[in-house]
């Protein structure tokens, strides 16, 4: 299948403010709908050195191939649609230290939801509302130091229409936090790190059963039935990132080599665990 898409941006500009507006048509080649996105941006100037921001428009995702792949009948799935909203501002309180603060709502439609679990046909029912903040404050650099603090928070909910009500959707982290920066020791060494500390993503409620395989059964074995849809959390996320960077200029090429560490301290909530049925009990990977 061939999928067509086209664009047409234009840009007003004034001395304190400027407007952005943009168009872009798609056309989706499994189920031959097109979509129109709108898009609009404007900025102001209060100040030198602060900048109000907003923005506006529409959005599509075309479905997973593995989820038209599923079933026949999944060929003719709509794209999921996005209507975001956002505004913010960006202060500079000088030469090295900026604050970036923005807030978004969005309206999600057409979202794809499985119909029935046993053959994989799915369908365009669900809905959803995501609305968050942004906020990043940065020092440039200077005398070789960089860095920056961020946070996040987010919440996105889902309604598949399907009488079960809303639930938590699955990349629903409401706080997010890090710090991090690089120091520049030399032309040739970089040495820079992260902290990284997130709110545990939403999991499924559960019953465990035990002895699945009856009394009369040649093993002991456990069984985890899924209950309701990320009624959970898993443990919260952290984590400790360290690189060093080498640089060595070589004629007109530039050697770049570098040595990344990742989750230094072995911080929980990297990935989900994994229930074993031979225990009964959900561990995570490393504990398999």
């Amino acid at each position: 299948e061939i999928s067509r898409a086209a664009s047409a941006e234009q840009v007003l500009e004034r001395e304190r403010w400027d407007l952005r507006a943009g168009l872009r048509y798609a056309q989706d080649g499994f189920s031959s709908e097109g979509y129109v996105s709108p898009r609009l941006a404007f900025n102001y100037r209060l100040s030198p050195d602060t900048r109000l921001s907003a923005s506006a428009g529409l959005f599509y995702q075309s479905p997973r191939y593995l989820d038209r792949a599923a079933d026949a009948s999944n060929l003719g799935l709509a794209n999921e649609r996005t209507a975001h909203l956002s505004a913010g501002f960006t202060h500079r309180f000088n030469d090295r230290w900026d604050l970036l603060v923005e807030a978004y709502v969005q309206k999600l439609d057409d979202l794809v939801t499985e119909d029935v679990r046993t053959n994989r046909t799915l369908s365009n029912d669900g809905e959803g509302t995501n609305y968050g903040i942004d906020m990043v404050l940065a020092r440039n650099f200077a005398n070789g130091l960089s860095g920056n603090i961020t946070y996040s928070y987010n919440d996105l909910r889902i309604d598949e229409n399907d009488g079960l009500g809303e639930y938590d959707g699955d990349d629903n982290r409401p706080h997010f936090f890090s710090v991090g920066g690089s120091w520049e020791i030399s032309k040739s060494w970089l040495l820079s790190a992260r902290m990284k500390w997130a709110s545990g993503l939403p999991i499924d409620d559960f019953i465990i059963h035990d002895d699945v395989l009856g009394p009369d059964g040649p093993l002991l074995r456990y069984s985890k039935e899924q209950t309701t849809r990320n009624a959970l959390r898993a443990d919260d996320y952290y984590a400790l990132n360290l690189r060093v960077d080498y640089r060595r200029p070589l004629g007109w090429l530039d050697l770049v080599a570098f040595l990344d560490v990742i989750n230094v301290i072995g911080g929980d909530g990297a990935s989900p665990d994994e229930f074993n049925p031979r225990t009964g009990l959900n561990v995570a990977d490393e504990e398999e």
